[in-house]
């Protein structure tokens, strides 16, 4: 039998003429191309190991001949196991591209804080190259890609002008049909087992950046990843050759028993579907598939993709709808981020609790509903010894809160049920049927959102805006809240900025809150808004976490609103903008004369510090060291401030929020005073 790196050659090669077991001669493509007559110079063999043995008798070097192949030397030799070869990471640039490359992969891999993990170069027809794509593994576990180019006489940072070439360019020069698969390592991984493969730059995003010409009039197969991006990249790209001049003939394949999210490189993998064969019998396999695949054609305008559109006329206006008066809202997406070991999953829970029960919140007691269903996504807490007991601590009606644990299916190709992670690319479905089973659901909690993207990049803006769109959409159908958790990243500059991931986390959230420590006192927390785009956006709350017997925790709120910027409470301490001791003690003692009378509007009192040359950070944190108390009068009424020994009569005081559905709007870029609208 023929091994794949010896039928490369041979397929490459006009007149080849066996010459014993496995030996064949042909014309040398370097200096016999012409084909005027030459007696055939070139020996082809099989060794051994099923690499390829090639050798000019006339003296072209065997590097000669393959490159004029369109092959490179690695493509002589076989995997490394007659199980079909997954190839292994790279680690170092080769000679070829050993100098300024290696200098720009190290220097971006300084600049991200990553570990180079990867690269793949594209080059165009001429043989120059145009860019490769660097991969670096960030230290939270995740990946980012980078592209670099040739200028002048160093790299830069980003594509080349104009359109982009394919990957592989050169091996596609003559052959009957072509697979294009999403991304390098795919691409790669197809090549080993025999497959002329191909893909374009940056994967699923952008294959329209990409020069599609070569495949003109070509058969060409797509293999595309098990996903919601993997089948849009296989339409699209579909769509492109199909179009182009003239058109290529296209079939789409999916492989066989690929779990969501699975490749080509999945399925060569050693413990993948097909472990169990060699490289050439899968290769049979998957072009016997192909072969069977019917022609891809564009859909009819009938099943056509088309634009919705909808006259504002025909909309009926409603106020937002809040779940937590304005703070989180019901048919919108909120973000909690924090650093570990500050209680986001247990303000998560405290949220649920109050929820399945009914009770009213934290800054606003007396806005009780109906108790609600919850549904938890938790993937770094255990149930039965974490979950339950902070829920019970927090007095939750658990008998309201479902968590979804795992994906269960029946696989056939295995024969059996196979289980797998949640994730929110696939799954959505599976999370609407939760939302159906509690009666009332009015709360998601996603808990962190990073374990539930799948394959998804959170770095990359596009991934996580498809990501969430659908999820956002899901909250809107079914006006339940979610919330989800997230890390603060170790950077510095605005609190927008500190959110992990792609900047579409903060920009798909309604509303945004960081978890972080009291500066005055590490054992207090701070719930501070970042971004609130619906209600309350000036104010936060502060809470403690509360021992409730040996290993459980929950939190105990502060009903008094938290003034600090969230920008201030993350800046380093170095960087935190703040009064000096004496001007805070100083304003601290103005503050309690000024008080000494009775409540005074906080308009007032700020209005009148600013008189005296005292600025409002330093009359927030001398408020706070002096305990001084905020409360709001009814609605459309002020903040008032009060020393804590004076009291307000009580039916004056109103929480903010009351009203299911009334809307809090600023009526001063400086002043915590809000009117309802």
């Amino acid at each position: 039998m023929t091994s794949a790196p010896v039928q490369a050659v041979l397929d490459r090669l006009p007149g080849v003429k066996p010459a014993g077991p496995n030996k064949w001669t042909a014309l040398c493509p370097v200096h016999e191309a012409d084909g005027n007559g030459h007696r055939p110079s070139l020996s082809i063999g099989q060794g051994d190991d099923g690499r390829a043995l090639v050798n000019c008798l006339a003296g072209c070097t065997t590097d000669n001949v393959v490159k004029a192949l369109g092959l490179t030397m690695t493509d002589l030799f076989p995997p490394k196991a007659p199980a079909a070869y997954k190839p292994a990471p790279q680690t170092a640039f080769t000679a070829r591209r050993f100098d300024l490359p290696c200098l720009a992969a190290k220097a971006l891999a300084k600049s991200i804080r990553g570990e180079l993990a990867g690269w793949w170069p594209y080059f165009r027809a001429d043989d120059g190259e145009a860019l490769t794509v660097l991969r670096f593994n960030l230290p939270d576990g995740d990946k980012t890609y980078r592209p670099i180019r040739p200028s002048g006489a160093g790299w830069v940072i980003g594509d080349p002008p104009g359109p982009l070439p394919l990957y592989r360019l050169a091996t596609l020069k003559g052959v009957a049909r072509v697979w294009v698969v999403e991304g390098e390592k795919c691409a790669d991984a197809a090549a080993s087992i025999g497959l002329t493969a191909t893909t374009s730059a940056h994967g699923s995003k952008s294959p329209g950046k990409t020069d599609w010409q070569p495949l003109a009039g070509r058969d060409v197969v797509l293999l595309p990843d098990i996903d919601r991006p993997g089948e849009g990249y296989a339409r699209d790209v579909a769509t492109i050759l199909t179009a182009l001049t003239p058109p290529a003939r296209v079939r789409i394949v999916r492989l066989p028993g690929l779990p969501e999210g699975g490749d080509i490189d999945d399925y060569l993998a050693a413990d993948g579907p097909v472990d169990a064969h060699t490289s050439e019998e899968i290769k049979a396999a998957i072009e016997a598939q192909a072969d069977a695949a019917p022609p891809w054609t564009p859909p009819a305008d009938s099943e056509a993709e088309h634009g919705v559109f909808v006259r504002l006329s025909d909309v009926a206006p409603q106020p937002v709808r809040w779940e937590w008066p304005g703070r989180i809202a019901l048919g919108k997406l909120t973000l909690i981020a924090g650093n570990a070991g500050l209680g986001k999953t247990c303000i998560a829970l405290n949220l649920a609790a109050r929820v399945s029960r009914g009770d009213g919140w934290p800054d606003c007691p007396a806005s009780t509903s109906k108790p609600g269903g919850v549904v938890l996504l938790s993937a770094e807490d255990d149930l039965a010894d974490t979950i339950r007991p902070r829920l019970d601590a927090a007095g939750a009606d658990v008998s309201r809160i479902l968590a979804l644990t795992t994906i269960k299916r029946f696989d056939p190709e295995r024969g059996r049920e196979v289980f797998e992670s949640f994730n929110l690319a696939a799954h959505l479905p599976i999370l609407e049927s939760g939302i159906a089973q509690v009666e009332n659901c009015r709360l998601v909690v996603v808990d962190p959102i990073s374990a539930f993207m799948g394959r998804a990049d959170s770095h990359n803006n596009a991934e996580v805006r498809g990501l969430l769109a659908p999820l956002a959409d899901l909250a809107a159908r079914h006006r339940v809240a979610v919330v989800a958790i997230s890390h603060l990243n170790k950077g510095t500059g605005d609190a927008l900025a500190r959110v992990m991931g792609s900047v579409a986390f903060v920009a798909a959230a309604r509303a945004v809150y960081a978890v972080t420590k009291d500066p005055d006192d590490p054992s207090r927390r701070l719930f501070l808004p970042v971004k609130n785009n619906l209600g309350n956006d000036t104010t936060g709350l502060a809470y403690r976490l509360v021992p409730v017997g040996r290993d459980v925790v929950h939190v105990v709120w502060e009903p008094a609103p938290v003034t600090v910027p969230a920008d201030d409470a993350l800046a380093p301490v170095d960087q935190r903008r703040g009064p000096e001791p004496e001007n805070r003690e100083e304003a601290q003692s103005w503050l309690a004369d000024f008080l000494a009378g009775g409540p005074r509007p906080a308009e007032d009192c700020l209005s009148e510090a600013a008189r005296v040359g005292i600025t409002h950070a330093t009359l927030r944190r001398a408020k706070a060291a002096a305990g001084i108390v905020a409360e709001k009068l009814g609605y459309g009424g002020g903040w008032i401030w009060r020393l804590p020994g004076h009291k307000m009569p009580p039916q004056t005081v109103l929480a903010e929020g009351a009203q299911e559905g009334a809307h809090l709007a600023p009526v001063s870029n400086n002043l915590s005073i809000f009117e309802e609208t």
